[in-house]
């Protein structure tokens, strides 16, 4: 088969850049085609009797690192693997006058340039060569290392967010309301009194005292009540009474007078051992020692708090604010589009969102206890006119209790307490509970109204 000539040939041939040569005078060495033509690099036919077909490896395979090392299928046809003219093209004859004067004056203007390869034309030209950068490589699989987890985690959680929130949310409940279902071994572990070594058992004095407070709510006889020794300066309880663990107060030792607050029994106070010959161990001894109608509302407050049953609702705030804060922000995000923009957009926002369902928490969980701690001193001072000037009494002693504290810890003490008693917050934006000064301001209003039902 002889080779074409120009008329014959199509104008592929001439724009294909495998290979490239060069007119000489009157002998034909290539095509006169720019070799930025690229758009004609993938020929799906081949010129007969000139070009043949040669594989080549695939371009999706120059993302990966070592090259060298990967087997690749070969597909099979009945051509040659080289690529290449199988003689040099014949001479244009055909070739108009112009296009030949075209290709002289290139060949005079080529003669004296010198082209000098550097890397970075082959690595252009010829990019599957196994070149490595390894600046590059190694910040590569930093990213990859650091994404892969993430991205994983990111698509775990897309995909079973449905089952990931109502498990997170029955955690949170269970988390808060485990030491309510369970309360005697968690509470008397906590809270329970030791004085030499051993649990100290509850006096006959408090237990007559804790019934005669039981009877005064007037607690069904169905409800379980169990009580015992705490070391704390205020009770302590936890549980429902209506279930079959019950509930269980936890009744300070100081309820019985001079046993723990005798001048030499050690009392050890935020690390800092109370010296009770001071004039603020006075004041703090004196505090300590409450009457037997204040002793009896500090009980009542918390048989109506566990009576009311309000810390099944107080476990609910978390999980609902959490349920609340990813509906509200799965609607914001389809109302936005953000679905469809980047994920750094989606990111930020998920991020804007958990800090607003924390501040939204902690202002509900907040103003819950606020409005429990009030309710809890109302319902309690109005069982009678003793439990109301017991409230007031019991208030008035945990102020000067407070400001006796204050000044036996020093520094500490005045970033504990405030000059008047109360407790110094603990964070800027939230105020967990109603200020002592209140709750006595308001049991003190009860108390009057009581004594003068006609000006109430």
């Amino acid at each position: 088969m002889h080779p074409l000539t120009y008329a014959e040939t199509l104008i592929d041939y001439h724009l294909c850049p495998h290979p490239k040569y060069k007119f000489i005078k009157e002998s034909h060495r290539g095509s006169s085609i720019p070799l930025t033509q690229k758009q004609f690099l993938h020929h799906t036919d081949i010129i007969p009797g000139i070009m043949h077909w040669k594989k080549f490896q695939p371009l999706a395979l120059s993302s990966l690192p070592e090259t060298s090392k990967i087997d690749t299928t070969q597909s099979c046809d009945s051509f040659n693997l080289a690529m290449l003219p199988k003689n040099v093209p014949a001479l244009l004859d055909a070739l108009p006058e112009e296009d030949r004067l075209e290709t002289a004056e290139r060949e005079l203007c080529e003669q004296n340039i010198e082209v000098m390869l550097t890397p970075e034309i082959i690595e252009a030209e010829f990019p599957m060569l196994d070149h490595k950068d390894t600046k590059k490589e190694k910040f590569t699989s930093v990213a990859t290392l650091m994404a892969g987890p993430l991205w994983r985690a990111a698509a775990f959680v897309q995909r079973h967010r449905a089952g990931l929130l109502v498990g997170s949310c029955a955690g949170l409940f269970g988390a808060q309301i485990s030491y309510h279902l369970f309360p005697d071994p968690v509470i008397r572990w906590l809270y329970q009194y030791w004085p030499q070594g051993q649990p100290a058992p509850l006096s006959p004095e408090l237990q007559s005292l804790f019934q005669e407070v039981l009877q005064d709510v007037g607690i069904p006889s169905g409800h379980s009540y169990e009580a015992f020794t705490s070391f704390t300066f205020q009770p302590v309880s936890a549980g429902f009474p209506r279930l079959p663990a019950g509930a269980i107060v936890g009744i300070p030792a100081t309820f019985l007078g001079g046993t723990l607050i005798d001048s030499d029994h050690p009392v050890v106070v935020h690390g800092q051992r109370v010296n009770w010959q001071s004039p603020a161990g006075t004041r703090l001894r004196d505090a300590l020692t409450l009457s037997r109608d204040a002793q009896k509302f500090a009980l009542a407050k918390e048989v109506v708090y566990l009576e009311s049953s309000t810390a099944a609702l107080q476990a609910l705030l978390a999980p609902a604010c959490l349920a609340g804060t990813w509906a509200l922000g799965v609607g914001a995000k389809h109302a936005l589009g953000l679905y469809g923009g980047p994920m750094n957009l989606r990111t930020a926002f998920n991020l804007a969102a958990a800090v607003a369902g924390f501040v939204a928490y902690a202002f509900s969980t907040d103003s819950l206890t606020h409005a429990l701690e009030a309710w809890l001193d109302r319902r309690t001072a109005a069982l009678s006119a003793a439990y109301a000037q017991g409230g007031v009494e019991f208030y008035e002693k945990i102020l000067s209790g407070n400001i006796a504290l204050r000044s036996l810890l020093g520094k500490r003490g005045e970033q504990l307490y405030t000059p008047s008693g109360n407790i110094v917050p603990r964070h800027w934006f939230r105020i967990k509970h109603l200020p002592y000064t209140t709750r006595r301001d308001s049991v003190l209003q009860m108390w009057r109204a009581t004594l003068n039902p006609g000006h109430s």
